[in-house]
Order: structure tokens, then C-alpha cells, then sequence
């Protein structure tokens, strides 16, 4: 299992100018400083899943939420006669807080669409702008080509543009609930990914 997370103290380490602190500060800021990435090493069979994230919520007192999401690489998505190569991530809904994404139109798909594998999804401003250009596409479909067929995804919302370090994996991909696209594609998700918010020790320590 990898790890990877973000940490103001590396600012400290990176430049001693004060201009440049902010600005990484501000980097920082978008990935999110308080959120932990784990997923299965390349070639790991075992991916994670629910199991690991009931163990997680139930054994760590420093984790806030735990979020399950699947990840499909090089997918292609078509909307008219436009289509394009594309990655396309299963989340579960809080996914979006705890990445501290925003809806610029339309909304986040809910608890209830992902039980029930409803076809909807999420996408990023780049994503959208390839698609549709300048017009609306929420209550639009894109269509998810898979196995020589197309599914269709009713767009619910489009992401605030995210841009710095994140732009390629928020502002350039579709997000769809976990369990549909567990349903749509069992055998090409690449890895689960497991994102983990935790509680700031800092304030924990002046309470």
C-alpha cells in the first residue's frame, strides 16, 4: 500500500522568501494539506475496499471521513460528434467535501443515486469546456464508451475550475457514483484509492 500526503511544513523547507511561501502555501492549499491518499501498489491484487475502510473508520480516532473511489484510466467519453480520451474516477459523495471541491453549475451526485448505480455525473470545468464549450450541460449527457457500447451519464454538475497542481486530476476527468461504475466496468478499474481527512493536530492541541 502507498501513501502519499500533503503538509504545510514542507513551506518551511522549500524557500525562505516570504513571496514564495505564500504561493506554495497557496498550492498546498488546494491539494489539501489534511488529506491522506492510500491505494494498492501497481500490480497488487488485492485492491482496497469496503473492509479496509470499515477497519480504517473504526481503528483510527485521527480520521475524520473515509471515502472509497475507483479509478478508470483512458477511457473515452462522447458528447455529439466530439470524443475524447478521458479519465474517469468512481467516488462516493463526500468524496467532494473532503477534496474541498465546488459545484460551479448544477450539483454533486448523492448517497441515494450511488446505492441505487444511477447513471449521473460530475465534471471538471476542462472537461466540460471540451465537450460542450460555453454552453450549459448540466441535464446534458456525455456517453461513457464502453466495450464497443455507449452509456449514457446525465450531467448534474460541472466543478468549480481547480487549476495549480490538481488541474489534471479534478479539472480533466468525469466523476461518477462508486457503485455505478464498479457495475459498469468490474474489469477495468485500474486501483480503489481511499481518501482519508484528518483531524488537525494543531487544533486538536489548543482545545
Amino acid at each position: 500500500v502507498g501513501i502519499v500526503f500533503g503538509s504545510g511544513a514542507v513551506i518551511a523547507t522549500l524557500s525562505s522568501s516570504e513571496g514564495a511561501k505564500r504561493y506554495i502555501q497557496s498550492e498546498l492549499k488546494k491539494m489539501g494539506t489534511n488529506i491522506v491518499r492510500v491505494h494498492a501498489n501497481p500490480g497488487n491484487p488485492n485492491n482496497l475496499g469496503y473492509r479496509d475502510k470499515e477497519l480504517l473508520q473504526k481503528f483510527s480516532p485521527t480520521l475524520n471521513k473515509v471515502t472509497l473511489g475507483v479509478f478508470v484510466p483512458g477511457a473515452q467519453v462522447r458528447q455529439g460528434p466530439t470524443q475524447i480520451g478521458i479519465a474517469v474516477l468512481g467516488v462516493e459523495p463526500d468524496f467532494f467535501q473532503i477534496s474541498g471541491l465546488q459545484a460551479d453549475r448544477g450539483r454533486f451526485f448523492d448517497g441515494l443515486e450511488d446505492s441505487q448505480l444511477r447513471l449521473v455525473a460530475v465534471i471538471g470545468a476542462t472537461t466540460k469546456k471540451n465537450l460542450f464549450g460555453k454552453h450549459n450541460a448540466v441535464g446534458r449527457y456525455v456517453y461513457l464508451v464502453i466495450n464497443k457500447l455507449l452509456v449514457p451519464l446525465q450531467v448534474a454538475g460541472v466543478l468549480k475550475e481547480k487549476g495549480g497542481p490538481q488541474a489534471a486530476t479534478i479539472d480533466e476527468v468525469i466523476f461518477v457514483p462508486f457503485r455505478s461504475l464498479l457495475r459498469l466496468a468490474p474489469e477495468k478499474n485500474n486501483a480503489f484509492l481511499s481518501l482519508l481527512s484528518v483531524n488537525d493536530y494543531q487544533s486538536e492541541r489548543t482545545k
